[in-house]
């Protein structure tokens, strides 16, 4: 859904203070970015944290619509990309419905022998991205049960699935992790379109730079929906850069013909060595049905890629548990759906 909707920029008077910058505080800005984004991607970058997500619109008697607080962690080089996302805790209980009909089965809404309701949720999803071989992903789920006198806990089973897609569809498996990474005030010298950038100073010494978006075959993350013009759909950023910060994004706008999806702000500082991101970050996506706001907090950075993460992540894709339900994707959909069996381990007759 996300990769049929293109973006650009929102139409903003200027301020009071601010007056447009000539070209070489332009070009110096770009550069000193882009000097930094090139080195996370050569140098390869690991990220953790937590955020909370929620949908102001969403529907609460459906665990989707329910406010949660996600764990974290991002890694990525040129060639491989890895995410991990689980299910801490809910910020409130999602609305009991009583089985009243008998559709409500069909609906989700899925009760127990003794009437309790059962809620199932994605509690982990493990996302592997690797050019030329590998694009999956890996999906725990949960079951939170609600009785009727509204007692309530966390079912002890749990059930996988594993998640095939072809090659060229990252935005299938590695879900918001390009949100995540921006998140950090880093990256966006790889949407940006330099040719016919415009930059203004403001009087509190941050730079704003207006520019056409794109999208970045370079970076193994899903930037397909940040491509540039395509069937008369312009598509632009507004960046708030803070020179004095490290050359941090602060504030980030992403619209569509005029119309903003994608609205994220940075703040404090975080450092490890030679590399300095954004300490938390607030991000609202809007092309999500209904739309989705993040508040995202960085534990943990460093400028390297992360082998042990992949290396977890491949084994746990490559060997799932027992009775995993695999659905490939890569020929087309509806996908091939089967079960997963592991072989039974070979005995000793003697």
């Amino acid at each position: 859904m996300r990769g049929l909707i293109r973006a650009a920029v929102l139409g903003i008077g200027l301020p009071m203070g601010v007056v447009f910058c000539n070209e070489g505080t332009l070009a110096q800005t770009l550069h000193e970015m882009k000097r930094r984004d090139d080195a996370l991607l050569k140098e390869g970058i690991s990220l953790s944290g937590t955020f909370r997500e929620w949908s102001p619109l969403g529907d609460r008697t459906t665990v989707a619509g329910l406010a949660r607080y996600q764990r974290f962690q991002l890694t990525f080089n040129q060639q491989i990309a890895v995410y991990e996302r689980a299910l801490e805790s809910f910020d409130e209980l999602p609305k009991r419905t009583p089985p009243t009909d008998s559709e409500a089965i069909d609906r989700g809404f899925i009760y127990d022998e003794d009437g309790a309701q059962h809620f199932i949720f994605d509690a982990r999803i493990r996302a592997l991205y690797q050019r030329g071989i590998l694009n999956a992903y890996l999906k725990t789920v949960k079951a939170l049960w609600l009785d009727s006198d509204g007692a309530f806990g966390i079912a002890e089973g749990e059930g996988h699935s594993l998640h095939i897609y072809p090659l060229d569809r990252p935005e299938m498996t590695l879900l918001d992790s390009l949100e995540v990474f921006l998140g950090s005030g880093r990256g966006y010298t790889f949407l940006i379109d330099n040719k016919g950038a415009e930059c203004r100073e403001r009087t509190d010494g941050l730079i704003e730079i207006r520019a056409k978006s794109r999208s970045a075959p370079s970076l193994p993350l899903p930037t397909g929906f940040y491509a540039g013009d395509i069937e008369g759909v312009h598509a632009a950023w507004v960046l708030t850069v803070d020179p004095k910060a490290d050359y941090l994004v602060r504030e980030a706008v992403f619209t569509a013909n005029g119309t903003p999806y994608v609205h994220i702000k940075t703040s404090g500082q975080i450092k490890a060595g030679a590399l300095c991101i954004a300490n938390r970050a607030e991000c609202r996506i809007k092309p999500e049905v209904p739309y989705v706001e993040m508040k995202i907090e960085f534990t943990g950075c460093e400028e390297r890629f992360s082998q042990s993460l992949y290396q977890k992540h491949r084994r746990a894709l490559l060997n799932p548990p027992d009775k995993t339900k695999i659905f490939d994707y890569r020929f087309g959909e509806p996908p091939l759906v089967f079960t997963y069996r592991k072989p039974e381990k070979a005995t000793d007759s003697r």
